[in-house]
Protein backbone atom coordinates (compact mmCIF):
# COMPACT_ATOMS: atom_id res chain seq x y z
CA UNK A 1 0.00 0.00 0.00
CA UNK A 2 2.82 2.37 0.92
CA UNK A 3 4.73 1.58 -2.29
CA UNK A 4 1.58 2.26 -4.36
CA UNK A 5 1.14 5.68 -2.78
CA UNK A 6 4.81 6.47 -3.35
CA UNK A 7 4.51 5.55 -7.03
CA UNK A 8 1.44 7.79 -7.40
CA UNK A 9 3.26 10.70 -5.76
CA UNK A 10 6.29 10.21 -8.01
CA UNK A 11 4.01 10.08 -11.08
CA UNK A 12 2.27 13.30 -10.05
CA UNK A 13 5.61 14.99 -9.39
CA UNK A 14 6.99 14.02 -12.78
CA UNK A 15 3.86 15.04 -14.68
CA UNK A 16 4.89 17.96 -16.96
CA UNK A 17 3.01 21.23 -16.62
CA UNK A 18 1.03 22.60 -19.51
CA UNK A 19 3.23 25.04 -21.45
CA UNK A 20 1.35 28.09 -22.69
CA UNK A 21 3.31 30.25 -25.19
CA UNK A 22 2.07 33.56 -23.81
CA UNK A 23 4.91 35.44 -25.52
CA UNK A 24 3.49 34.24 -28.86
CA UNK A 25 0.01 35.34 -27.81
CA UNK A 26 1.41 38.76 -26.80
CA UNK A 27 3.22 39.04 -30.15
CA UNK A 28 0.00 38.17 -31.99
CA UNK A 29 -1.89 40.74 -29.90
CA UNK A 30 0.71 43.33 -30.87
CA UNK A 31 0.73 42.73 -34.64
CA UNK A 32 -3.08 42.57 -34.81
CA UNK A 33 -3.59 45.67 -32.68
CA UNK A 34 -4.79 47.59 -35.76
CA UNK A 35 -7.96 45.47 -35.90
CA UNK A 36 -9.47 47.16 -32.83
CA UNK A 37 -9.62 50.49 -34.66
CA UNK A 38 -9.97 49.43 -38.30
CA UNK A 39 -12.73 46.91 -37.65
CA UNK A 40 -14.36 48.45 -34.56
CA UNK A 41 -13.54 45.47 -32.35
CA UNK A 42 -13.68 46.28 -28.66
CA UNK A 43 -10.19 46.17 -27.19
CA UNK A 44 -11.55 44.52 -24.05
CA UNK A 45 -11.78 41.24 -25.99
CA UNK A 46 -8.05 41.27 -26.65
CA UNK A 47 -7.30 42.14 -23.03
CA UNK A 48 -9.63 39.39 -21.85
CA UNK A 49 -7.84 36.74 -23.91
CA UNK A 50 -4.48 37.89 -22.55
CA UNK A 51 -5.88 37.72 -19.01
CA UNK A 52 -7.26 34.20 -19.54
CA UNK A 53 -3.99 32.81 -20.90
CA UNK A 54 -1.98 34.54 -18.17
CA UNK A 55 -4.31 33.12 -15.50
CA UNK A 56 -3.97 29.57 -16.82
CA UNK A 57 -0.20 29.96 -16.99
CA UNK A 58 -0.09 31.11 -13.37
CA UNK A 59 -2.11 28.05 -12.40
CA UNK A 60 0.28 25.69 -14.19
CA UNK A 61 3.41 27.10 -12.51
CA UNK A 62 1.77 27.12 -9.06
CA UNK A 63 2.64 30.83 -8.74
CA UNK A 64 6.40 30.14 -8.51
CA UNK A 65 7.68 33.39 -9.98
CA UNK A 66 11.37 34.19 -10.24
CA UNK A 67 11.86 37.94 -9.76
CA UNK A 68 14.97 39.29 -11.45
CA UNK A 69 16.32 42.82 -11.28
CA UNK A 70 14.90 43.62 -14.72
CA UNK A 71 11.44 42.40 -13.76
CA UNK A 72 11.42 44.52 -10.60
CA UNK A 73 12.49 47.65 -12.52
CA UNK A 74 9.87 47.04 -15.20
CA UNK A 75 7.16 46.43 -12.61
CA UNK A 76 8.14 49.61 -10.75
CA UNK A 77 7.91 51.58 -14.01
CA UNK A 78 4.34 50.40 -14.68
CA UNK A 79 3.23 51.20 -11.11
CA UNK A 80 4.59 54.74 -11.31
CA UNK A 81 2.97 55.43 -14.68
CA UNK A 82 -0.32 53.97 -13.41
CA UNK A 83 -0.26 56.35 -10.44
CA UNK A 84 0.21 59.37 -12.72
CA UNK A 85 -2.46 58.09 -15.14
CA UNK A 86 -5.16 57.48 -12.54
CA UNK A 87 -4.41 60.56 -10.42
CA UNK A 88 -3.62 63.06 -13.16
CA UNK A 89 -5.59 62.18 -16.29
CA UNK A 90 -9.22 62.71 -17.17
CA UNK A 91 -8.83 62.02 -20.89
CA UNK A 92 -11.03 59.32 -22.41
CA UNK A 93 -9.25 56.01 -22.90
CA UNK A 94 -6.52 56.47 -20.29
CA UNK A 95 -7.99 53.77 -18.04
CA UNK A 96 -7.81 51.28 -20.93
CA UNK A 97 -4.25 52.42 -21.56
CA UNK A 98 -3.24 51.74 -17.94
CA UNK A 99 -4.95 48.34 -17.88
CA UNK A 100 -3.29 47.28 -21.14
CA UNK A 101 0.13 48.48 -20.00
CA UNK A 102 -0.09 46.68 -16.65
CA UNK A 103 -1.30 43.48 -18.29
CA UNK A 104 1.73 43.48 -20.62
CA UNK A 105 4.07 44.13 -17.69
CA UNK A 106 2.41 41.37 -15.64
CA UNK A 107 3.12 38.89 -18.44
CA UNK A 108 6.80 39.91 -18.46
CA UNK A 109 7.00 39.49 -14.68
CA UNK A 110 5.35 36.06 -14.38
CA UNK A 111 6.38 34.43 -17.66
CA UNK A 112 9.75 33.14 -18.86
CA UNK A 113 9.63 31.75 -22.41
CA UNK A 114 11.41 28.64 -23.63
CA UNK A 115 13.77 28.86 -26.60
CA UNK A 116 11.29 27.61 -29.18
CA UNK A 117 8.51 29.81 -27.79
CA UNK A 118 10.69 32.91 -27.90
CA UNK A 119 11.96 32.27 -31.44
CA UNK A 120 8.46 31.52 -32.78
CA UNK A 121 7.09 34.71 -31.16
CA UNK A 122 9.78 36.80 -32.85
CA UNK A 123 9.05 35.07 -36.16
CA UNK A 124 5.52 36.43 -35.86
CA UNK A 125 6.96 39.95 -35.91
CA UNK A 126 9.19 38.99 -38.83
CA UNK A 127 6.32 37.56 -40.91
CA UNK A 128 4.02 40.51 -40.22
CA UNK A 129 6.80 43.03 -40.86
CA UNK A 130 7.17 41.64 -44.38
CA UNK A 131 3.39 41.44 -44.88
CA UNK A 132 2.83 45.01 -43.67
CA UNK A 133 5.72 46.22 -45.86
CA UNK A 134 4.18 44.66 -48.96
CA UNK A 135 0.82 46.18 -47.99
CA UNK A 136 2.47 49.58 -47.49
CA UNK A 137 4.24 49.46 -50.85
CA UNK A 138 1.19 48.31 -52.79
CA UNK A 139 -1.27 50.77 -51.26
CA UNK A 140 1.14 53.69 -51.56
CA UNK A 141 2.16 53.13 -55.19
CA UNK A 142 -1.27 51.81 -56.22
CA UNK A 143 -3.89 53.63 -54.11
CA UNK A 144 -6.64 51.85 -56.05
CA UNK A 145 -5.66 48.66 -54.18
CA UNK A 146 -6.62 50.38 -50.95
CA UNK A 147 -9.72 52.02 -52.41
CA UNK A 148 -11.01 48.77 -53.94
CA UNK A 149 -10.17 46.13 -51.34
CA UNK A 150 -9.47 47.82 -47.98
CA UNK A 151 -11.54 50.99 -47.66
CA UNK A 152 -14.96 49.28 -48.05
CA UNK A 153 -14.35 46.91 -45.12
CA UNK A 154 -12.74 49.19 -42.49
CA UNK A 155 -14.42 51.62 -40.11
CA UNK A 156 -15.48 55.05 -41.32
CA UNK A 157 -13.12 56.83 -38.92
CA UNK A 158 -10.08 54.87 -40.13
CA UNK A 159 -11.04 55.44 -43.78
CA UNK A 160 -11.34 59.20 -43.23
CA UNK A 161 -7.97 59.29 -41.44
CA UNK A 162 -6.30 57.34 -44.27
CA UNK A 163 -7.59 59.79 -46.86
CA UNK A 164 -6.06 62.64 -44.86
CA UNK A 165 -2.73 60.80 -44.79
CA UNK A 166 -2.80 60.27 -48.54
CA UNK A 167 -3.37 63.98 -49.09
CA UNK A 168 -0.40 64.78 -46.83
CA UNK A 169 1.93 62.38 -48.68
CA UNK A 170 1.97 59.54 -46.13
CA UNK A 171 1.28 55.88 -46.73
CA UNK A 172 -1.89 54.09 -45.68
CA UNK A 173 -2.12 53.62 -41.92
CA UNK A 174 -3.19 50.55 -40.02
CA UNK A 175 -5.32 50.93 -36.94
CA UNK A 176 -5.81 54.65 -37.61
CA UNK A 177 -2.21 55.18 -36.55
CA UNK A 178 0.46 55.98 -39.11
CA UNK A 179 3.32 54.79 -36.87
CA UNK A 180 1.87 51.33 -36.19
CA UNK A 181 3.31 49.81 -39.38
CA UNK A 182 6.75 51.25 -38.63
CA UNK A 183 6.76 49.81 -35.09
CA UNK A 184 6.11 46.30 -36.39
CA UNK A 185 8.48 46.60 -39.35
CA UNK A 186 11.27 47.97 -37.12
CA UNK A 187 10.86 45.07 -34.68
CA UNK A 188 10.93 42.50 -37.48
CA UNK A 189 13.95 44.17 -39.08
CA UNK A 190 15.93 44.24 -35.83
CA UNK A 191 15.22 40.57 -35.18
CA UNK A 192 16.04 39.46 -38.75
CA UNK A 193 19.28 41.48 -38.76
CA UNK A 194 20.41 39.86 -35.51
CA UNK A 195 19.60 36.39 -36.90
CA UNK A 196 21.63 37.24 -40.00
CA UNK A 197 24.59 38.29 -37.84
CA UNK A 198 24.68 35.10 -35.77
CA UNK A 199 23.88 32.78 -38.67
CA UNK A 200 20.54 31.50 -37.34
CA UNK A 201 18.01 30.96 -40.12
CA UNK A 202 14.50 32.39 -39.84
CA UNK A 203 13.63 30.87 -43.20
CA UNK A 204 15.56 28.33 -45.26
CA UNK A 205 17.03 30.79 -47.77
CA UNK A 206 19.40 33.47 -46.47
CA UNK A 207 19.06 35.31 -49.79
CA UNK A 208 15.28 35.46 -49.41
CA UNK A 209 15.75 36.77 -45.86
CA UNK A 210 17.93 39.62 -47.16
CA UNK A 211 15.35 40.37 -49.88
CA UNK A 212 12.65 40.50 -47.21
CA UNK A 213 14.73 42.99 -45.21
CA UNK A 214 15.04 45.18 -48.32
CA UNK A 215 11.25 44.98 -48.76
CA UNK A 216 10.85 46.10 -45.15
CA UNK A 217 13.06 49.15 -45.70
CA UNK A 218 11.07 50.04 -48.81
CA UNK A 219 7.88 49.59 -46.78
CA UNK A 220 9.11 52.10 -44.22
CA UNK A 221 9.98 54.50 -47.03
CA UNK A 222 6.43 54.22 -48.36
CA UNK A 223 5.00 55.03 -44.94
CA UNK A 224 6.95 58.29 -45.33
CA UNK A 225 7.80 58.70 -41.65
CA UNK A 226 11.27 60.20 -41.32
CA UNK A 227 11.65 59.72 -37.56
CA UNK A 228 11.07 55.95 -37.46
CA UNK A 229 13.30 55.42 -40.50
CA UNK A 230 16.12 57.46 -38.92
CA UNK A 231 15.75 55.56 -35.62
CA UNK A 232 16.00 52.22 -37.45
CA UNK A 233 19.11 53.30 -39.36
CA UNK A 234 20.87 54.49 -36.19
CA UNK A 235 19.91 51.26 -34.40
CA UNK A 236 21.22 49.18 -37.31
CA UNK A 237 24.50 51.08 -37.19
CA UNK A 238 24.98 50.30 -33.47
CA UNK A 239 24.09 46.62 -33.94
CA UNK A 240 26.40 46.39 -36.97
CA UNK A 241 29.32 47.93 -35.07
CA UNK A 242 28.77 45.62 -32.11
CA UNK A 243 28.74 42.56 -34.37
CA UNK A 244 31.78 43.60 -36.42
CA UNK A 245 33.92 43.96 -33.28
CA UNK A 246 33.73 40.24 -32.57
CA UNK A 247 33.92 38.95 -36.19
CA UNK A 248 36.98 37.49 -37.83
CA UNK A 249 38.33 39.01 -41.06
CA UNK A 250 36.50 36.50 -43.29
CA UNK A 251 33.13 37.16 -41.63
CA UNK A 252 33.70 40.92 -41.85
CA UNK A 253 34.44 40.74 -45.57
CA UNK A 254 31.35 38.63 -46.21
CA UNK A 255 29.11 40.95 -44.21
CA UNK A 256 30.51 44.04 -45.97
CA UNK A 257 29.84 42.38 -49.33
CA UNK A 258 26.20 41.73 -48.37
CA UNK A 259 25.87 45.27 -47.02
CA UNK A 260 27.25 46.88 -50.18
CA UNK A 261 24.91 44.91 -52.45
CA UNK A 262 21.94 45.77 -50.22
CA UNK A 263 22.83 49.48 -50.18
CA UNK A 264 23.26 49.56 -53.97
CA UNK A 265 19.89 47.87 -54.51
CA UNK A 266 18.14 50.16 -52.03
CA UNK A 267 19.75 53.24 -53.60
CA UNK A 268 18.46 52.25 -57.04
CA UNK A 269 14.99 51.56 -55.65
CA UNK A 270 14.94 54.88 -53.78
CA UNK A 271 16.12 56.76 -56.90
CA UNK A 272 13.32 55.16 -58.92
CA UNK A 273 10.70 55.99 -56.30
CA UNK A 274 11.96 59.57 -56.01
CA UNK A 275 11.83 59.99 -59.80
CA UNK A 276 8.21 58.82 -59.80
CA UNK A 277 7.36 61.35 -57.09
CA UNK A 278 6.55 58.76 -54.41
CA UNK A 279 8.89 60.24 -51.80
CA UNK A 280 7.71 63.84 -51.89
CA UNK A 281 7.86 64.32 -48.11
CA UNK A 282 11.52 63.24 -48.06
CA UNK A 283 12.24 65.56 -50.98
CA UNK A 284 10.66 68.52 -49.14
CA UNK A 285 12.62 67.67 -45.99
CA UNK A 286 16.01 67.52 -47.71
CA UNK A 287 15.18 70.62 -49.72
CA UNK A 288 14.63 72.49 -46.44
CA UNK A 289 18.01 71.29 -45.14
CA UNK A 290 19.78 72.51 -48.30
CA UNK A 291 18.04 75.90 -48.09
CA UNK A 292 19.24 76.28 -44.50
CA UNK A 293 22.83 76.26 -45.73
CA UNK A 294 22.05 79.58 -47.41
CA UNK A 295 20.77 82.67 -45.62
CA UNK A 296 17.29 81.17 -45.19
CA UNK A 297 16.16 79.86 -41.81
CA UNK A 298 13.53 77.17 -42.30
CA UNK A 299 12.14 74.88 -39.63
CA UNK A 300 12.88 71.26 -40.60
CA UNK A 301 11.09 69.79 -37.55
CA UNK A 302 7.53 70.28 -38.87
CA UNK A 303 6.79 72.80 -36.12
CA UNK A 304 8.14 70.62 -33.31
CA UNK A 305 10.56 73.27 -32.01
CA UNK A 306 7.68 75.70 -31.44
CA UNK A 307 5.68 73.00 -29.62
CA UNK A 308 8.71 72.12 -27.46
CA UNK A 309 9.17 75.75 -26.46
CA UNK A 310 5.54 76.05 -25.37
CA UNK A 311 5.74 72.74 -23.48
CA UNK A 312 8.87 73.89 -21.65
CA UNK A 313 7.17 77.17 -20.74
CA UNK A 314 4.26 75.18 -19.28
CA UNK A 315 6.78 73.04 -17.37
CA UNK A 316 8.43 76.15 -15.88
CA UNK A 317 5.09 77.15 -14.38
CA UNK A 318 4.54 73.65 -12.89
CA UNK A 319 8.06 72.26 -12.35
CA UNK A 320 7.50 69.81 -9.48
CA UNK A 321 4.48 67.65 -10.45
CA UNK A 322 3.56 69.09 -13.86
CA UNK A 323 0.07 69.72 -15.18
CA UNK A 324 -1.16 66.11 -15.11
CA UNK A 325 -0.85 63.09 -17.38
CA UNK A 326 -2.04 63.90 -20.93
CA UNK A 327 -3.22 67.39 -19.97
CA UNK A 328 -0.99 69.01 -22.58
CA UNK A 329 -3.68 68.61 -25.25
CA UNK A 330 -6.01 70.78 -23.13
CA UNK A 331 -3.40 73.46 -22.38
CA UNK A 332 -1.80 73.96 -25.78
CA UNK A 333 -4.85 75.61 -27.50
CA UNK A 334 -4.24 78.57 -25.15
CA UNK A 335 -0.99 79.09 -27.10
CA UNK A 336 -2.72 79.00 -30.48
CA UNK A 337 -1.33 75.59 -31.55
CA UNK A 338 -3.41 72.67 -32.79
CA UNK A 339 -1.79 69.49 -31.48
CA UNK A 340 -2.35 66.86 -28.79
CA UNK A 341 1.25 65.68 -28.26
CA UNK A 342 4.55 67.40 -27.56
CA UNK A 343 6.34 65.13 -30.09
CA UNK A 344 9.15 64.59 -27.60
CA UNK A 345 8.70 62.01 -24.87
CA UNK A 346 11.13 63.63 -22.42
CA UNK A 347 9.71 67.13 -22.76
CA UNK A 348 6.15 65.83 -22.50
CA UNK A 349 7.04 63.97 -19.30
CA UNK A 350 8.58 67.14 -17.86
CA UNK A 351 5.53 69.17 -18.85
CA UNK A 352 2.91 66.73 -17.55
CA UNK A 353 4.62 64.99 -14.61
CA UNK A 354 7.22 67.55 -13.56
CA UNK A 355 10.76 66.83 -12.37
CA UNK A 356 9.58 64.09 -10.00
CA UNK A 357 7.61 62.23 -12.64
CA UNK A 358 10.34 62.61 -15.23
CA UNK A 359 12.94 61.15 -12.87
CA UNK A 360 10.89 58.15 -11.68
CA UNK A 361 9.67 57.27 -15.20
CA UNK A 362 12.73 58.00 -17.35
CA UNK A 363 15.25 56.45 -14.94
CA UNK A 364 13.86 52.86 -15.03
CA UNK A 365 13.64 52.95 -18.84
CA UNK A 366 17.22 54.17 -19.16
CA UNK A 367 18.40 51.55 -16.64
CA UNK A 368 16.76 48.78 -18.67
CA UNK A 369 18.40 50.11 -21.84
CA UNK A 370 21.81 50.21 -20.14
CA UNK A 371 21.31 46.68 -18.81
CA UNK A 372 20.50 45.40 -22.31
CA UNK A 373 23.54 47.15 -23.78
CA UNK A 374 25.83 45.84 -21.04
CA UNK A 375 24.76 42.21 -21.48
CA UNK A 376 24.83 42.46 -25.28
CA UNK A 377 28.35 43.91 -25.31
CA UNK A 378 29.66 41.61 -22.59
CA UNK A 379 28.28 38.46 -24.21
CA UNK A 380 29.66 39.41 -27.63
CA UNK A 381 33.16 40.08 -26.31
CA UNK A 382 33.21 36.76 -24.44
CA UNK A 383 32.97 34.95 -27.81
CA UNK A 384 30.09 32.81 -26.63
CA UNK A 385 28.48 30.44 -29.14
CA UNK A 386 24.84 30.32 -28.04
CA UNK A 387 23.23 32.07 -30.99
CA UNK A 388 19.81 32.33 -29.36
CA UNK A 389 21.31 34.17 -26.37
CA UNK A 390 23.00 36.71 -28.62
CA UNK A 391 19.73 37.17 -30.53
CA UNK A 392 17.90 37.77 -27.24
CA UNK A 393 20.37 40.37 -25.98
CA UNK A 394 20.76 42.21 -29.29
CA UNK A 395 17.02 42.20 -29.99
CA UNK A 396 16.30 43.57 -26.52
CA UNK A 397 18.82 46.36 -26.95
CA UNK A 398 17.79 47.03 -30.55
CA UNK A 399 14.09 47.51 -29.78
CA UNK A 400 14.75 49.61 -26.68
CA UNK A 401 17.33 51.74 -28.48
CA UNK A 402 14.98 52.25 -31.44
CA UNK A 403 12.30 53.65 -29.11
CA UNK A 404 14.89 55.69 -27.19
CA UNK A 405 15.92 57.48 -30.39
CA UNK A 406 12.31 57.89 -31.40
CA UNK A 407 11.42 59.40 -28.01
CA UNK A 408 13.21 62.61 -29.00
CA UNK A 409 10.65 63.31 -31.73
CA UNK A 410 7.60 61.28 -30.68
CA UNK A 411 6.17 60.40 -27.24
CA UNK A 412 6.08 56.61 -27.76
CA UNK A 413 5.09 55.59 -24.22
CA UNK A 414 1.77 57.43 -24.57
CA UNK A 415 0.69 54.99 -27.32
CA UNK A 416 -0.83 51.66 -26.26
CA UNK A 417 0.66 49.97 -29.35
CA UNK A 418 4.11 50.69 -27.85
CA UNK A 419 3.71 48.56 -24.71
CA UNK A 420 3.41 45.02 -26.13
CA UNK A 421 6.53 45.56 -28.26
CA UNK A 422 8.47 47.19 -25.42
CA UNK A 423 7.42 44.30 -23.17
CA UNK A 424 8.77 41.83 -25.74
CA UNK A 425 12.11 43.66 -25.60
CA UNK A 426 12.28 43.28 -21.80
CA UNK A 427 11.25 39.63 -22.08
CA UNK A 428 14.06 39.16 -24.64
CA UNK A 429 16.56 40.43 -22.07
CA UNK A 430 15.15 38.23 -19.30
CA UNK A 431 15.03 35.20 -21.62
CA UNK A 432 18.66 35.65 -22.75
CA UNK A 433 19.92 35.98 -19.16
CA UNK A 434 18.02 32.86 -18.07
CA UNK A 435 19.08 30.80 -21.08
CA UNK A 436 22.72 31.89 -20.71
CA UNK A 437 22.83 30.43 -17.19
CA UNK A 438 21.38 27.17 -18.44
Amino acid sequence: MTDLRLKKEIKITKMPYLTIPIIGILATFSVTFFMYFDFNIRMVYGYSLLCIFTFFYLCTIHFKIHLSKEKIIFFFLSIIISIFVFLGSSKEGTAEYAIGMNLCVLIAVVYEPQEEQYFNAMKIFYIFSVAFSIYSILTFIFPEVYLTFVKPIISEGSATYNEELLRDGYGIALGANVVFIDYIIATGLIFSLNCLFVGKKIIKSKTLNIINMIICFLGMLCVNRKGELLAVLITFFFLYRNHMKQCNSREKAKLRYILIITIVFLTLAIAYMAQKGYLIRFYIFFNKIIRNFSDERIDITSGRIIIWKHALNIFKKNPILGIGWEHFFAKIPEHGIDTVKVHNNFIQLLCETGVIGFFVIATPMILLLIQAYYYMKNYSHNKQNKSIVRIGYTTSFGIQFFFFILDFIDPCIYKMSFWPIYTISIMSLIFAKTYERN
